[in-house]
């Protein structure tokens, strides 16, 4: 009976030896990061454009400005995405996105966010007021983007145009890769709405 009891304990040891060494050798998962990528469907205009506009900086609320993905879980819950995050703050990567769509456009003769104010024509702001992966239908999952912007004559500061623009893009499923790829869509379709009311504004 001893030596059973004994033998017992040892082949208890060594699972659990073999359960722990399984759990130092198994990889922790790792982070995944993103960069918006919005794709245009047609391309840009070839017309000459006017002035010179300045892409001041992205402004985002503070509930999304983390890295981490935020997901919108419930009426009044989100989720924070440890393992899935944008390569920067997504403040900094919305903008490099308005630089990439409105650099090559026709709306202006040139778009910057280096420009010294003193001579730039136009200064353009943005305020993100919603930034999430809405998950609170596992069979409709979206990709929630909502930006304000704003158009000012760059020496008086005065505001000539100001519009809020939201997108819910539905995503193929409820992974990351999925809503980034719905926020991406979500982001092409409002950057598209956004040139051509700029080019509208600034025509008047």
């Amino acid at each position: 009976m001893m030596r059973m009891r004994r033998t017992a304990g040892r082949l208890l040891a060594t699972a659990v030896a073999l359960v722990a060494l399984g759990c130092l050798t198994q990889k922790p998962p790792e982070k995944r990061r993103y960069v918006f990528d919005a794709r245009r469907e047609a391309p840009a205009a070839t017309r000459e454009g006017v002035g010179v506009l300045r892409i001041d900086r992205i402004r985002v609320s503070p509930l999304f400005e983390r890295k981490g993905f935020v997901y919108r879980t419930g009426e009044s819950s989100f989720e924070s995405d440890f393992y899935n995050e944008f390569y920067a703050p997504p403040g900094v990567l919305l903008r490099q996105a308005l630089l990439a769509w409105l650099g090559p456009s026709s709306t202006f003769a040139s778009v910057s966010d280096s420009t010294n104010p003193g001579d730039a024509t136009w200064l353009l702001e943005g305020q993100v007021d919603n930034l999430y992966g809405d998950l609170r239908d596992p069979r409709d999952p979206r990709a929630v983007l909502e930006i304000e912007f704003a158009l000012l004559y760059a020496k008086s500061l005065n505001v000539r145009f100001r519009k809020s623009y939201a997108a819910s893009v539905q995503a193929e499923d409820t992974s990351a890769p999925a809503i980034m790829a719905a926020w991406n869509e979500a982001l092409a379709a409002i950057l598209a709405e956004l040139e051509g009311d700029l080019r509208a504004r600034r025509a008047r």
